[in-house]
């Protein structure tokens, strides 16, 4: 086939004058690489170096070695002490996922623009040849609805360190049965009347799914640090991503917020519905129906998620308020020095956990979509 060129920008931190230098580094073929540096030069002899950098675009690294001996100046040799006996764990998602997003991606993207344009001819002729020997021949929407889905779960399994999605999904399940068995009408009232909506929100979310996707590069690093023994601990001490693609993971952050708590309107519909028969029936002291639950801040839309407790439970770890605040403003910047985000309103945040927050975006993305196909499931 001949190799594709890819190109990571990167940085180093000068160990002497603390000044941050950029290069790109390319990919040109099976294990070989190339560094470009702005502004520098590369050198042929190491002897008199005072200073090592691993230049690793996809691994947290160490930015302290001043030799090529010792444990912190390999990124990979770092990882399996990091990780300890969950070293060939993180090895082999980090190769399942990277393997089905570049030979699978495009395709699946291609098809679930055919799911949400209810093409179903070409859905099915896409599944098909996507999904080869593992295809079966589909019997209704119900079963359109569900493959894609399910599809899409698998397709991101290798990023679920955590429990996250699994817990809500559950969750989410529970009611929409519940609703279904004792609710009918009126759940397939509320779906139908809301249907455009809800797909509107689904290419929402999965623009969200595509952005996530086509950063993943920039997001990998987050891999590792959840799969830490100590988690952020271990990031927050001397590790940094030696790339800076803040801007772009900032843009899907705030794009996910906003889609992820949008979809919490339908949540709170299932969930008035299973328990009170009513879409727009909240508990006492909620708010008095959906339309004043969805001006109500994102912060606080969280807050009345009680009867979903899953969701409640895990919904402030993976919205972490202070990373929120942090990058919420246009002022926020990536200091490659320090390898913080440094704003004037708020605390500094460390880059890579911020890479860490960012790759558990998957779990309420997923969430939110499952919700969304229970509803256009419930419309038929």
């Amino acid at each position: 086939r001949g190799w594709i060129r890819y190109r990571t920008v990167v940085f180093f931190v000068c160990a002497k004058c603390n000044a941050a230098a950029r290069g790109k580094m390319y990919l040109t073929g099976s294990g070989s690489t190339r560094l470009e540096l702005d502004g520098g030069k590369l050198i042929s002899d190491s002897s008199d170096s005072y200073q090592i950098v691993t230049l690793h675009p996809d691994l947290p690294s160490k930015t302290t070695a001043d030799s090529f001996d010792g444990l912190g100046n390999s990124s990979f040799l770092l990882q399996r002490d990091l990780l300890g006996d969950r070293f060939q764990e993180f090895n082999e998602r980090l190769r399942m996922f990277r393997s089905v997003t570049d030979n699978d991606w495009v395709a699946f993207r291609r098809w679930f623009g055919y799911y949400l344009d209810k093409n179903r001819e070409q859905f099915d002729r896409e599944g098909e040849k996507l999904l080869d020997k593992a295809w079966k021949r589909l019997r209704g929407e119900f079963d359109r609805h569900h493959v894609i889905h399910f599809t899409l779960e698998l397709f991101t399994a290798p990023l679920m360190v955590e429990t996250f999605f699994l817990k809500m999904k559950e969750d989410i399940a529970i009611v929409y049965t519940s609703a279904i068995d004792t609710s009918a009408p009126v759940l397939k009232q509320f779906a139908n009347d809301h249907l455009q909506d809800v797909i509107n929100l689904l290419r929402d979310l999965f623009h969200c799914l595509e952005l996530y996707i086509d950063n993943r590069s920039s997001i990998l690093p987050g891999l590792a640090v959840g799969m830490y023994k100590h988690g952020e601990e271990a990031a927050q001490r001397d590790l940094h991503v030696l790339r800076d693609d803040f801007p772009r993971l900032r843009d899907l952050y705030l794009a996910t917020f906003e889609a992820v708590h949008h979809s919490l309107e339908f949540v709170m519909a299932l969930a008035n519905i299973d328990a009170r028969k009513d879409p727009d029936a909240f508990p006492a002291g909620g708010p008095k129906n959906l339309k004043k639950f969805s001006k109500l801040v994102n912060g606080e839309k969280a807050k009345v998620l009680g009867t979903m407790k899953a969701w409640q439970h895990h919904w402030s770890t993976i919205f972490d308020r202070s990373v929120r605040n942090a990058i919420g403003h246009h002022s926020v910047r990536h200091d490659l020095p320090s390898g913080m985000l440094i704003s004037r309103d708020n605390a500094p945040v460390p880059y890579l956990v911020f890479v860490a927050k960012t790759i558990r975006l998957i779990h309420p993305i997923l969430a939110a979509e499952t919700t969304l196909k229970y509803l256009r499931m419930a419309a038929i």
